[in-house]
């Protein structure tokens, strides 16, 4: 597979896991604690896999690795504040904190979606 095809795939599979999460913070089925803790942790893995990109980073294109480190790094950094901040137990989607640091965390995977989506085209 080209690195062009991973990073398709690794950005469209974390746009995913973000609709997931809002998904199902919004509907709150039964047990959506849980998937949610689920899907935190498929995240948290599809992060560390995308770590691995910067290492298949092709010649052609090695201006813009710099670049993906640094978003990527941005994302990392919000998301264990976050997950700090609000382990599974005390999130609470009416808290205005949860909400506001959820928001930091969305804005920070759409910027590396929007950039890998840039990249492969």
């Amino acid at each position: 597979m080209s690195f062009k095809d991973t990073m398709g795939e690794c950005v469209e599979k974390l746009a995913q896991i973000d609709a997931d999460l809002r998904s199902t913070v919004e509907q709150q089925e039964g047990g959506w604690k849980h998937q949610y803790l689920r899907l935190r942790q498929d995240f948290q893995k599809h992060l560390y896999a995308m770590a691995t990109l910067e290492q298949q980073w092709p010649v052609d294109i090695t201006a813009n690795a710099q670049q993906y480190r640094e978003i990527y790094n941005k994302l990392r950094a919000a998301t264990a504040l976050h997950y700090t901040k609000f382990p599974v137990v005390l999130i609470d989607p009416a808290n205005p904190a949860f909400i506001e640091s959820a928001k930091g965390v969305r804005e920070e995977i759409a910027h590396l979606v929007d950039f890998g989506r840039r990249l492969v085209r």
